[in-house]
């Protein structure tokens, strides 16, 4: 899993061309990938910090995922709103003043 955040860090990293755009981006994995939450956690703070250096920003895909389907499985890694309200992912990183998650 962090080897292919660093890989995406060095075609970032080496990009000399317009200011980029990550336009669609998540945690959603096979089914046959089993992540904690723990896991789940660093592996966002590793990406954050990846897309955070596109001058451009990023979006994740997506906000509201229909099912809710769990995150044990790779389907509850598509919602982004379910990964803020469980702390999966803390706003801390881009609110400093965030009193959300501990």
């Amino acid at each position: 899993m962090n080897q292919g955040v660093q890989l995406v860090a060095n075609d970032i990293s080496k990009w000399n061309g317009n200011w980029l755009l990550m336009g669609e981006w998540s945690f959603a994995s096979p089914g046959s990938a089993k992540f904690t939450d723990a896991t789940l956690k660093q592996y966002f703070i590793n990406m954050f910090n990846t897309m955070n250096a596109m001058h451009s920003g990023w979006t994740y895909w997506t906000w509201k995922q229909g099912s809710g389907g769990p995150r044990g499985n790779g389907e509850g890694a598509w919602c982004f709103r379910d990964l803020l309200r469980d702390c999966v992912v803390n706003p801390k990183l881009w609110d400093s003043t965030s009193t959300k998650c501990p």
